[in-house]
């Protein structure tokens, strides 16, 4: 008998098959001159990698401002929120309306949760 991690170990293997061989694809690259770095087609300016004008991401990163929150303060009113297109106002409740949805009648309220119901939440599901 084979034990069953003996069985199951092998080497690995990987999954992508690449057509020809590496030395294959130098020669190739060789001959288009693979050394000479050029700019990508959208890059502005014509800007290749590596070239003194490329900025590194350290670079950019320490010229960056650190974040700050700034409240917001409506030069136009007094009060700092207050928008004239809306205008809230308290109101009576009308017809039908209520305060609450403690207010509804019991069989439209949440029905209380029993100890069994909360255990079983508690426990997963499991009991």
């Amino acid at each position: 008998m084979i034990p069953t991690q003996v069985r199951l170990a092998h080497s690995y293997k990987p999954l992508i098959k690449f057509v020809g061989n590496k030395e294959a694809l130098v020669d190739m690259l060789k001959a288009h001159n693979y050394k000479q770095t050029k700019p990508h087609p959208c890059a502005m300016n014509g800007i290749a990698p590596g070239s003194k004008e490329c900025l590194s991401v350290n670079d950019i990163l320490s010229k960056q401002l650190p974040f700050k929150v700034v409240t917001y303060i409506n030069k136009n009113s007094a009060t700092p929120f207050s928008d004239s297109r809306y205008n809230f106002a308290p109101r009576g409740l009308k017809v039908g309306e209520l305060e609450s949805i403690f207010d509804l009648p019991k069989k439209y309220q949440y029905k209380p949760i029993d100890e069994l119901e909360i255990e079983a939440i508690n426990n997963g599901g499991a009991l």
